[in-house]
């Protein structure tokens, strides 16, 4: 038993670690609107700096309707504490809606709800909208009875995230 639960362990540590490694397939100076699957995230490169592209990520949540509960700015608060960090913006958004039919399928699934995007710059100056890949999620929690609300919540953060990055 133990040996069965070690060897389960390592397989979900080796398959975690991979996963977390896996590259940026980006290619340099490239600007597209297809996300970019980077772990359990999705990536889309931006044409403008991490302010411009946060402004346009708060209009484009206010057009599509969802709820805006917070934004929180890492690099300010690194700086508050003496510390640098390239500009990082987490923005918090979400509809009831559709957390609500995800939560009802699994209630722990509110551990990922709201929502988050987060626009960065990163060491090459490139700036990114990241935010949470709805697939992931659905597998995360096993939340197999929502397709329909799960192909809607990939198309509106796709559409949200690619306006924010200027695709559109």
């Amino acid at each position: 038993m133990i040996r069965t639960l070690t060897l389960i362990t390592s397989a979900i540590f080796v398959t975690s670690c991979a996963m977390a490694d896996a590259p940026n397939t980006a290619a340099p100076g490239a600007t597209t609107a297809q996300p970019i699957v980077v772990s359990q995230n999705l990536e889309v490169k931006s044409d403008a700096d991490v302010a411009a592209t946060v402004a346009r990520l708060e209009a484009a949540l206010a057009a599509a309707g969802l709820t805006q509960f917070a934004k929180i700015d890492h690099a300010a608060g690194a700086a508050s504490v003496g510390q640098a960090l390239r500009p990082t913006v987490v923005v918090i958004f979400g509809n009831p809606n559709i957390g609500t039919a995800l939560m009802t399928s699994e209630q722990t699934a509110g551990l990922d709800l709201p929502l988050k995007a987060l626009v960065y710059e990163d060491a090459s100056g490139d700036v990114y909208v990241a935010y949470p890949n709805p697939e992931a999620l659905a597998r995360r929690y096993n939340i197999s009875d929502r397709a329909e609300v799960l192909a809607r919540m990939k198309k509106g953060l796709a559409t949200v995230a690619g306006k924010a990055a200027g695709a559109e």
